[in-house]
């Protein structure tokens, strides 16, 4: 692997900034900054564990990466603070990366135990996402995270605040965090209930898991989209039958390679592509990974084997992917191909 892995060109992550993107797994905790925390946390009287960007995102293991996300959500107390800490990640992307819409996660059951209302969350951002939509003519979207370190109901809770406080910009759920804390079916209540109301589902799984929980993700949360899913692509009829039935896995290169999904025999995101399976590249929590979207694009380019017109197509199908009206995604393939040939890509 010594070959794929070797340095990426300042040109190839200037490529990959000039194609359109959409953004489908990232959760917002993950993309502040550490001077964006630093300020927050000054402003509103957060004792951090460190004074030091490097060491303030440094982790060895989950537990440490779970408090980093808690230091995050306690500095974030206002709507105004909300309201900045999207606004910023949507610029950020739109400006650096090119990204067009974003589906962006948010786990309001972190800000909750700082004292912000469901509310006062979603208000603070839906500002942050108007705001950005207006100046810079891109949308983003959020997507509620349940935490399944926690009991189901409050996950189930947290969809009824969604019906009881509905709002244009929260358009869907997603099971999250380490997956030997809660297996999938555990979550059928609050999955049930979200589609009743029209609320798109996507499910960490197949991550940390087994690859039955891909497949529990999708009869019985009937969940739409997987997030990650590698394990799926070790069992290769598996890999062919979800291919076949189209379903999509919204895949992050660096945060797989870290969880050892990058093998001397190849990325498994490779054997995923080989066996047809529908990809599309994401970042995560890349603040704290230290990635981008450009970076992932370049690394998913070397792991699948495949040159710039290839990563194209992937980043143009992602589309197909998005929680979006059929109309808003005919906009956004035209938009995407019409801005392809302005930068003569």
């Amino acid at each position: 692997m010594a070959s794929t892995l070797s340095h990426i060109s300042q040109e190839e992550l200037d490529y990959y900034a000039k194609v359109p993107k959409v953004h489908l797994h990232s959760h917002i905790l993950g993309m502040v900054p550490a001077d964006t925390l630093l300020s927050l946390a000054d402003k509103n009287g957060v004792a951090l564990d460190s004074r030091t960007p490097e060491e303030l995102y440094r982790y060895y293991n989950f537990q440490r990466f779970v408090e980093i996300l808690s230091h995050i959500a306690a500095s974030i107390q206002t709507e105004e603070d909300y309201s900045r800490v999207i606004y910023e990640c949507v610029e950020r992307a739109y400006r650096e990366e090119h990204v067009l819409y974003s589906e962006l996660a948010v786990q309001t059951s972190y800000h909750l135990l700082y004292g912000s209302s469901y509310q006062q969350i979603i208000d603070g951002f839906s500002d942050g996402i108007r705001r950005a939509e207006r100046d810079f003519g891109v949308q983003a979207r959020l997507i509620l995270g349940l935490n399944r370190q926690l009991p189901p109901p409050i996950a189930t809770h947290i969809v009824r605040q969604a019906i009881a406080y509905p709002s244009p910009y929260v358009i869907g759920i997603g099971l999250e965090d380490f997956e030997g804390y809660g297996p999938p079916e555990d979550f059928a209540e609050a999955y049930s209930l979200a589609k009743s109301e029209g609320l798109h589902r996507t499910v960490h799984a197949g991550e940390h898991g087994p690859a039955q929980n891909v497949i529990t993700a999708l009869t019985r949360l009937e969940g739409e989209r997987i997030d990650h899913g590698y394990r799926a692509a070790e069992d290769a009829s598996l890999a062919y039958r979800l291919a076949e039935n189209h379903v999509h896995f919204a895949v992050c290169p660096t945060v797989s390679s870290r969880q050892g999904w990058l093998r001397p025999t190849g990325h498994i995101i490779k054997q995923m592509y080989d066996c047809g399976m529908w990809l599309s590249i994401n970042t995560d929590d890349p603040a704290i990974v230290g990635t981008d979207l450009n970076r992932e694009y370049a690394l998913a380019a070397r792991y699948l084997g495949v040159g710039r017109r290839e990563m194209t197509g992937i980043a143009r199908q992602a589309i197909d992917a998005a929680w979006l009206s059929p109309e808003e995604k005919a906009k956004l393939r035209a938009r995407f191909d019409r801005e392809m040939a302005e930068a003569a890509l």
